[in-house]
């Protein structure tokens, strides 16, 4: 009598599990994604002197938070850029831009430039992870490192 009612309260058992089960899938109507929200940024522009004059081979780097960077591009020889990258989306991200080459296109101060951003700028977000994205156009000015003569 016993083993007869072990293999029923088993049987229940298997059954309410499987009801259970059914139940808990079927209640939910949420779509569940995994990942990590991101966005498509294109920031366009120009660097140039005060004079206007493009200037040619800057570094130019994107710098997110505190030093965070994601992309990295040089200027062309009429001082204009594209960088194209994804990332989280962010309302407030920097472009530094530095004279690497030295002496070749004149001497230049680094500097950076910050880029403010709102939900307007984006644009074709899917309403779950992808943000859209973003093109942006900028012009950075650059001042020329004054000239010091030594004496000999």
């Amino acid at each position: 009598m016993k083993r007869i009612l072990t293999k029923r309260l088993r049987f229940l058992s298997g059954i309410g599990c499987f009801l259970l089960m059914l139940l808990g899938f079927g209640c939910s109507t949420e779509v569940v994604e995994y990942g990590t929200p991101h966005a498509t940024f294109q920031i366009k522009g120009r660097v140039e002197t005060a004079n206007q004059e493009g200037i040619p081979n800057i570094q130019l780097t994107s710098i997110f938070g505190e030093n965070d960077t994601c992309a990295v591009t040089k200027t062309e020889t009429d001082g204009s850029f594209e960088m194209n990258f994804s990332y989280v989306p962010l309302t407030d991200l920097k472009i530094a831009a530095e004279d690497v080459d030295g002496d070749k296109n004149g001497s230049y101060l680094p500097t950076v430039q910050e880029i403010h951003l709102t939900e307007k700028d984006f644009r074709g977000g899917d309403g779950n992870w992808y943000a859209g994205e973003v093109e942006k156009k900028i012009t950075i000015s650059l001042k020329e490192k004054e000239k010091h003569e030594t004496a000999d």
